[in-house]
């Protein structure tokens, strides 16, 4: 709620956090300016904190506001994450990468534990990946250390289409799957023939 400005409109505020209630270490947040809700990033599980916010007009600054009551982060899967990109392909791999989700109040993805990257190939893949998804389905190779930098998939195979989801585990479960991405391998050479018969005649 915005104090009273006693005589000059409130111009900004400034945010600060710390884990204990004598603001001891406290970490201040920057770029808060003139509204009076802001984000706070990089707070992490498993801790408390507690919150001062201060006012400044053109005059000057206000004292620090009492500390709030203590708040903990919400303790939640990942974010769904966008669907796999593809870097490279041949007849038979694919080679493709992922950006991390933001992570229950931290931005950079930092408390994310690993990836699953899931897939299928063929004209059913769609079909055997949702099932897949739903744990209904085992039939699906499954990669779960998969790199957002770049992951490989191989012994596929030549001219099919495959289809592609990738989901975030933290300490809390597993994020919601992506949105499937589609690719088709490049087309190979014919295979060997079978050695010619004798037909008489």
């Amino acid at each position: 709620k915005a104090p009273d400005g006693r005589g000059a409109p409130i111009t900004s505020y400034r945010l600060r956090y710390a884990v204990h209630p004598d603001m001891a270490n406290a970490k201040e947040v920057r770029g808060t300016g003139a509204d009076c809700e802001f984000a706070v990033p990089g707070l992490e599980p498993h801790n408390s904190y507690f919150f001062q916010v201060l006012a400044m007009n053109k005059v000057g600054s206000s004292e620090w506001s009492l500390p709030s009551r203590p708040v903990a982060v919400m303790q939640e899967p990942p974010n769904k994450m966008g669907a796999p990109m593809l870097v490279k392909k041949t007849s038979t791999s694919m080679s493709l990468n992922f950006v991390a989700p933001s992570d229950c109040g931290t931005h950079d993805g930092k408390l994310i534990q690993s990836f699953t990257l899931v897939w299928a190939q063929g004209k059913d893949c769609l079909e055997r990946l949702a099932k897949a998804i739903q744990k209904e389905d085992d039939t699906v190779c499954v990669n779960r250390h998969a790199m957002p930098e770049g992951t490989e998939v191989t012994d596929l195979l030549p001219g099919l289409r495959c289809a592609f989801q990738v989901y975030a585990v933290n300490e809390f479960g597993e994020s919601e799957a992506s949105d499937v991405a589609q690719f088709c391998t490049d087309p190979a050479a014919p295979e060997k023939p079978e050695q010619p018969s004798i037909v008489e005649g």
